[in-house]
C-alpha cells in the first residue's frame, strides 16, 4: 500500500509542477505584452495621431486581446492540472485515512477566507484579464483618435 502512496505522491507532485509552470508562462507572456504595450503607448502619446500609427494601434489591440486569450487558456491549463492533482491527493486520503490531507487542507482553507474575507472575492484571473483588455482599449482609443484626428490643443 506503501507503494501505491508513493506513485500518487509523485503524480501530485507532477501536476503541481505542471500548475506552476502554466503560471510562470502566463507571468512571462504578461510582462512581455506589458512592455510591448507600454513602449507602442509612450510613442503613439508624444507623437501626432496621424495614420502612420494605424499599424502601431491595431498591434496594441492585437496585443492586449493576445494577452486575454492566453491568460484564459493558461487558466484553464492550471486548472486541468490542479483537479488532477486534487483527484489523487483524495485518493491518498482513501488509502492512508489517518493522513487527513483533506481535511487539514479545508481547515486551512477555512481559517485563510475567514481572516481574507472581502480580498478572497476577488479573483487574480480576472484582475490578468482586466489589464489585458486595458490594453486593448488603449488600441482602440488611439486608433478612434486617428480617425477623429482630434487636433492638438496649442
Amino acid at each position: 500500500m506503501a507503494n501505491d502512496v508513493d506513485v500518487l505522491i509523485a503524480f501530485c507532485q507532477e501536476q503541481w509542477t505542471q500548475a506552476r509552470h502554466t503560471e510562470d508562462q502566463r507571468a512571462t507572456i504578461s510582462n512581455l505584452i506589458i512592455v510591448v504595450a507600454s513602449v507602442i503607448i509612450g510613442f503613439v502619446s508624444k507623437s501626432e495621431l496621424t495614420f502612420q500609427l494605424l499599424p502601431l494601434t491595431i498591434l496594441l489591440i492585437g496585443l492586449g486581446l493576445f494577452g486575454v486569450f492566453v491568460t484564459e487558456k493558461l487558466y484553464e491549463l492550471f486548472h486541468y492540472h490542479h483537479d488532477k492533482a486534487k483527484r489523487w491527493q483524495l485518493r491518498i486520503d482513501e488509502l492512508q485515512p489517518n493522513s487527513r490531507l483533506s481535511e487539514l487542507e479545508t481547515e486551512a482553507e477555512r481559517q485563510h477566507n475567514n481572516y481574507w474575507k472581502r480580498w478572497r472575492q476577488i479573483r487574480l484571473h480576472y484582475l490578468w484579464l482586466i489589464l489585458h483588455m486595458a490594453i486593448a482599449l488603449m488600441g482602440v482609443i488611439f486608433t478612434i483618435l486617428i480617425f477623429v484626428r482630434i487636433p492638438n490643443a496649442k
